[in-house]
């Protein structure tokens, strides 16, 4: 999919670790994270269909969708 075909979501996603998966990835704890639809910075600011732009502290991290559990709020 090109930059120029990517559509927003219209609401604020949230993701949050998948429970049991917490020691493989110790440096994400069960909290809610900003889920971001682009991250400008990078070299690809859409993620891939597999990932996530998720906002960890205040670093953007590029990570796996299937170890995340999401919700969606509409705005």
């Amino acid at each position: 999919m090109s930059d120029d075909a990517y559509s927003p979501h219209t609401g604020c996603r949230m993701a949050r670790l998948r429970a049991g998966l917490e020691a493989q990835h110790p440096s994400l704890g069960r909290e809610w994270y900003r889920v971001l639809d682009r991250n400008e910075a990078a070299l690809c600011p859409v993620p891939p269909a597999d990932q996530l732009w998720i906002e960890v502290g205040s670093r953007l991290r590029l990570l796996p969708a299937s170890i995340f559990e999401l919700i969606e709020f509409a705005l």
